[in-house]
């Protein structure tokens, strides 16, 4: 099993996307082990390739990459927007490290259009939420008003909509005259697992129940 993204159209079939991240196996087997001079991938439509590792069109990735969480799993406590790092592939499970297998469509393989600079994310230490700053190749963070660039695991994206968005935007579900307004938006500024902390109608940091908040 390798990781590739998608660079540039090099005259290959099939439906790839630019950025994309794809995971690809040994096309062949041979007394050695797999031979991956050729590998297979599924293509976006589903339509599964036999290509030429050297053809040029996708840039090889380390063997462990990140993802991130679609859906929660609190049995392995996964929440959504979790960023975790992928070991191996077994036909719809993807092992993910420190966890076991889990289901490939509660996992998202992070694309290169999802993390950039200027993004919001949730530093997991503390709560916060931390605009980036910097990324560098091997997919490490480095945070406004921090020079330590720091492993990707340690956040979580805010998702909206089944997407990556890149400011944790939420909405009010349950305003009861309490300096909010039903259905306005609000930016996090703090979350933990049962309350968050918002600027309300006057502007003031105050601490509200989360379930009177949602993403979506």
């Amino acid at each position: 099993m390798v990781f590739m993204v998608y660079e540039e159209d090099h005259g290959l079939p099939g439906s790839f996307t630019k950025g994309r991240v794809y995971i690809a196996f040994g096309a062949a087997r041979h007394e050695g082990g797999v031979d991956y001079s050729r590998v297979a991938v599924t293509d976006d439509t589903g339509a599964r390739l036999t290509i030429r590792a050297d053809e040029g069109s996708f840039r090889f990735l380390e063997a462990v990459y990140a993802a991130w969480v679609a859906s929660s799993d609190e049995r392995l406590r996964l929440r959504t927007g979790d960023v975790v790092m992928v070991t191996d592939v077994s036909d719809d499970m993807l092992q993910v490290e420190g966890v076991g297998y889990v289901r490939a469509d509660n996992l998202q393989l992070l694309d290169a259009d999802v993390l950039r600079a200027g993004m919001v994310v949730l530093d997991r230490k503390d709560g916060v939420w931390r605009k980036v700053m910097r990324i560098d190749e091997a997919e490490w963070v480095t945070l406004e008003g921090s020079e330590d660039a720091r492993p990707l695991t340690d956040f979580r994206f805010a998702v909206s909509g089944g997407e990556v968005a890149t400011q944790p935007l939420v909405v009010c579900r349950e305003a009861n005259g309490d300096g909010l307004t039903q259905g306005a938006f609000y930016r996090l500024i703090q979350s933990t697992d049962s309350t968050v902390r918002v600027k309300d109608d006057e502007g003031k940091e105050r601490w509200f129940a989360a379930n009177r908040f949602s993403f979506d």
